[in-house]
């Protein structure tokens, strides 16, 4: 009875799938059609793992680009998760791309450099299984950009949060320079200072400080330093 020994240190998908179309066949199979069942089985679900994997991309880009009320003002923690996934992505999206690499020289040693010609029959189906692995190294390329177009999006989004963060501390410590300087002044209790005997004159100063808190913050936030405007 014939056998086909694999090696490996953990159940696989394809290898159980590979292991049940032999065993359902009726008629015996030789080794060339064990491997060649094997390596359809690989590249079928490799083909799965890549339609999963950009569909995962798709999301991830709809969750960066989203336009909506809660898309505006990310916080770190949001940018952090979707770099995570991105990274996450592109290790998969590398996995893949290391993977057809090897199935397309296995292919090409066995319809080029075999001891003996594979039958018509084998030679159809290896011709198909070369131009799916060349039609998914394709498309892991084309995912690889993706990825890598979604990175650069992430690290803009992360720049322009700390341009923010960066604005509105400028913004408010430019604000406390002018309500300090009237507090300064008003402080040095001089003879000839006619506001000291203004009946308001505590509550004009209190006022002017105020406003002067005030009018700049309103000015940054005109100018979009505190992101959009309301």
């Amino acid at each position: 009875m014939a056998c086909s020994l694999t090696i490996r240190f953990s159940n696989f998908t394809s290898f159980e799938e590979a292991a049940r179309v032999v065993a359902s066949s009726k008629k015996p199979l030789t080794a060339e059609d064990c491997m060649t069942v094997l390596v359809e089985s690989i590249v079928d679900r490799l083909a799965d793992i890549l339609e999963n994997l950009g569909r995962t991309i798709d999301t991830i880009s709809h969750d960066i680009f989203q336009v909506g009320p809660h898309s505006q003002g990310r916080k770190g923690n949001e940018l952090k998760k979707m770099l995570k996934r991105i990274g996450r992505c592109g290790d998969v999206a590398s996995a893949i791309r290391d993977s057809l690499a090897g199935l397309d020289r296995i292919c090409n040693f066995i319809t080029e450099n075999g001891k003996r010609p594979l039958a018509p029959v084998l030679q159809g189906q290896w011709g198909i299984i070369n131009r799916d692995i060349t039609s998914l190294t394709d498309f892991v390329s084309q995912k690889n950009v993706k990825v890598q177009f979604l990175l650069d999006a992430i690290l803009g989004f992360v720049s322009i949060e700390q341009n923010t963060s960066v604005n509105i501390l400028t913004a408010v410590s430019l604000s406390g320079i002018i309500p300090t300087l009237i507090a300064g002044i008003y402080g040095m209790n001089f003879k000839n200072m006619p506001e000291l005997q203004w009946a308001y004159g505590y509550y004009y100063c209190l006022g002017l400080i105020v406003a002067s808190i005030l009018l700049p913050l309103w000015w940054f936030w005109y100018k979009g330093w505190f992101g959009n405007k309301l």
